[in-house]
């Protein structure tokens, strides 16, 4: 494990999902609370702050780290430090709302807001030093930044306002418009901008489609701005008009991806197939947001959005960064004559990928499921699929990072791409 505590990118990432482990867990020993209806508890505010912040957002600071020469000729400031604050940030507060534990709590804002604070200012000096390889990325990345300080903001506003009830308006309201900017407008903005240049990249395919992608970034974040203006004022039509502005923009993501996917050379790996369960999972949730009244509607949409659009797709993300990552660290020397590399696939064994890609689909199913039908049992059963995917990806990290390999000799061994 050696690797994962001095590569910076991958080391972030493996703590991540062990942020994604324990919401997991969290969540499945609250399934019961969430198949009753009683979504504003202890255990499922640290379940969902777990994932926000530990798995989430801190896989986004790793991969930043990781993708930000393609973007900028300056390096994020901070290096590891933000990644690192965020995650600690985040248990500390899980831990704090899980337990009552007021001084956790603190402690965890406090880690928070220094490692969020840094992320901001490492993604500003990304924008300074920008050039133009990846432009959609790169404006993506600032606009959700964006969403990111204003999550920062509501939440130590909803947190003063918890504990000394200082705000007369609904609490309702700010916690959907907090939930909708951290899902939506920070992790999926970020998603959508950074895939329109990494699954073409994954598919072995050439960047078209340009116009496609920058309307649906656009259209994304004009509709993530219209669902949290209703969700604020409480009016439903700026909501729904948001939620068919996001489902337009999900269909402009899709021509960009197809077009990449009908000209790729590569079968799609597990992050594209990630993003296109959680797209899936984000049309859904739209879905019941347009056919359903909203207190019925927004725990199963909030828990699709969440957990089958950003962490499927962070998950599917790590599935294929971890190992090319570890491979160039543990094997890169080999292809220079030192030796006989592995395939790449070594580090990244596809049952291995499949089982957790299986799990995942059907924890997200029974989870929305049990949540919309009431049902404790089909709601545990769906936390527990989830917890088996998060345990695959931990388990997929070890693997990159350990797995042996007895190659000899001195011969260039070509990558392969898989072909169709």
């Amino acid at each position: 494990m050696r690797l994962l505590l001095g590569h910076r990118s991958a080391g972030l990432m493996a703590l991540a999902a062990l942020a994604w482990l324990a919401g997991c867990a969290v969540l499945a020993a609250a399934a019961g609370e969430l198949a009753d209806g009683r979504w504003y508890t202890p255990r499922l505010l640290a379940a969902s702050h777990l994932v926000g912040l530990g798995f989430l957002t801190v896989t986004i600071a790793g991969a930043l780290l990781h993708l930000a020469p393609n973007m900028s000729s300056r390096p994020p400031w901070g290096g590891r430090w933000p990644g690192l604050l965020i995650w600690l940030g985040a248990v500390a507060l899980a831990s704090g709302l899980g337990l009552g534990a007021g001084a956790l709590e603190a402690l965890g804002g406090l880690l928070l807001t220094a490692g969020v604070g840094g992320l901001l200012v490492a993604v500003a000096g990304l924008w300074r030093g920008r050039r133009g390889s990846w432009p959609e990325p790169l404006a993506g990345l600032v606009a959700s930044a964006l969403w990111l300080a204003g999550v920062l903001l509501l939440g130590l506003v909803m947190v003063a306002d918890r504990r000394w009830d200082v705000w007369d308006v609904d609490r309702a309201r700010l916690i959907g418009a907090h939930a909708v900017m951290a899902t939506l407008g920070w992790a999926g903005g970020l998603i959508v901008a950074m895939a329109t240049r990494m699954a073409p990249m994954m598919l072995i395919a050439p960047v078209r489609g340009v116009r496609a992608a920058r309307a649906a970034i656009a259209g994304w974040h004009a509709g993530v701005a219209l669902l949290v203006a209703g969700l604020v004022a409480g009016a439903r039509p700026p909501a729904l008009a948001g939620a068919a502005l996001i489902v337009a923009a999900i269909g402009a993501f899709v021509v960009h991806v197809a077009g990449a996917a009908r000209r790729g050379r590569r079968r799609p790996p597990p992050a594209v197939q990630h993003l296109a369960a959680g797209l899936a999972a984000l049309v859904a949730a739209a879905v019941l947001v347009l056919a359903l009244p909203a207190w019925r509607a927004a725990p199963a949409a909030l828990l699709l959005a969440l957990v089958g659009f950003a962490a499927g797709v962070t998950a599917g993300h790590i599935l294929v960064m971890v190992p090319t990552m570890c491979w160039v660290a543990r094997f890169g020397g080999l292809r220079r004559g030192g030796g006989t590399p592995p395939p790449v696939a070594h580090l990244a064994p596809a049952p291995l990928a499949r089982a957790e890609g299986a799990a995942f689909a059907i924890g997200v199913a029974l989870l929305a499921s049990g949540t919309l039908a009431g049902s404790a049992g089909l709601a545990r059963a769906g936390a527990l699929a989830l917890l088996v995917a998060a345990a695959g990806v931990v388990a997929a990290i070890a693997v990159a990072a350990v797995r042996p390999w007895a190659g000899a000799g001195r011969e260039r061994v070509p990558l392969r791409a898989t072909v169709r």
